[in-house]
């Protein structure tokens, strides 16, 4: 099918059904792809330091809900658990910024399950959040 004579955009616009996503949904995932495949040390920071202006649980319980994002931003604290050497400021500086964006999406998604590790998720489960058991369960899984 080729395109009028008229404008492209207009064509696009009118022969694509897919509407276009909502701006907060492509925000989300521009921050998510710049910190699953950026390796500089700026962009990784600003980009962390871009995730603490979420304020929508259902945004933060999506980013929390990618593995990937979790682990990436999880990473600079595990690796650092249990070793004292010095880092360079820049380490530093993400070890921050992750570890605070980390901890604010994780209590503005208010649930529980993403202060755990995705692996370790299957512990809760929201419906019987008052056992006990499974509250023991977690208490055990986040090390407390």
């Amino acid at each position: 099918m080729r395109p009028p004579a008229g404008s492209l955009a207009e064509w696009l616009q009118n022969n694509i059904p897919r509407s276009p996503e909502p701006v907060s949904t492509l925000k989300l995932i521009a921050v998510k792809r710049v910190i699953s495949t950026s390796e500089d040390s700026n962009a990784l920071v600003y980009a962390a330091v871009n995730l603490r202006a979420i304020s929508s649980r259902d945004d933060a319980q999506k980013l929390l809900g990618d593995d990937e994002l979790y682990y990436r931003l999880s990473e600079p604290w595990r690796l650092r658990q249990g070793v004292h050497a010095l880092l360079s400021k820049a380490q530093e500086a993400q070890w921050e910024s992750f570890s605070c964006a980390l901890m604010h999406l994780a209590l503005t998604s208010q649930s529980v399950e993403f202060f755990l590790p995705p692996d370790q998720r299957a512990l809760f489960a929201p419906e019987s959040s008052h056992s006990h058991c499974q509250m023991a369960e977690l208490g055990t899984a986040i090390g407390i």
